[in-house]
């Protein structure tokens, strides 16, 4: 997993204090996950959603049903998910 700066207290990056810019930035990766999950799966875990488009408010699902319906892989996939988002 990759490192991000840490910072002073209060400090900003780009007029935005940087814990919301490292949450965004989670939040961002966690949907780049969903969607090669979403990807990855489709046959397994998502085939009765055909053009559903994955953003930050279903990521979550995404790992839910990973989880659920489908393998090892599926399971390693929707972890990262989970992580990215719950941190």
């Amino acid at each position: 997993m990759s490192r991000l700066p840490i910072l002073p207290e209060g400090a900003t990056l780009g007029g935005m204090k940087t814990e919301t810019r490292i949450v965004e930035a989670r939040r961002m990766m966690a949907v780049r996950e969903a969607r090669k999950a979403f990807r990855e799966h489709r046959v397994d875990c998502f085939w009765s959603f055909r053009d559903m488009e994955i953003d930050a408010d279903n990521a979550m699902w995404v790992a839910e049903e990973l989880s659920r319906n489908g393998g090892r892989k599926a399971w390693l996939a929707a972890r990262r998910i989970r992580e990215l988002l719950c941190r």
